[in-house]
């Protein structure tokens, strides 16, 4: 595993060898980095009352995490089952880094599966 910086202060764990997590979604892909840093450019358009982010197939969670830190919207993330410890353990671990620097992000970040074409999970 790798702990690789995102932007605003975000950093995430991979796995670009699948040794811990059998998924594509575990590595910090180059677009991850070059969305996170677009996003939080223009983030005053996300800005308001009950803004909501849902991130389909976060991965690591890069890009919700990077919003999040900035503390506009409350943010979805979801992937597949065997994907989501990596993106639970990136919430944690980027929630207590971001509240020893005095800013809070925990209540704004949810967790979720999204099942992907297998309609047996799904339902």
């Amino acid at each position: 595993m790798l702990r690789l910086p995102v932007a605003a202060g975000i950093e995430v764990w991979t796995d670009p060898w699948n040794e811990a997590v059998q998924s594509p979604g575990a590595s910090l892909w180059p677009a991850a980095r070059i969305l996170s840093r677009h996003m939080l450019q223009t983030a005053d358009a996300l800005s308001g009352e009950g803004c909501a982010v849902l991130e389909l197939g976060a991965g690591t969670g890069a890009v919700s995490l990077a919003l999040a830190a900035k503390g506009r919207c409350s943010v979805t993330l979801t992937d597949v089952s065997r994907t989501l410890p990596l993106i639970q353990l990136n919430v944690a671990y980027n929630a207590r880094r971001l509240k020893t620097h005095g800013q809070t992000m925990a209540i704004r970040a949810h967790v979720l599966p999204l099942h992907w074409g297998n309609r047996a999970e799904a339902a």
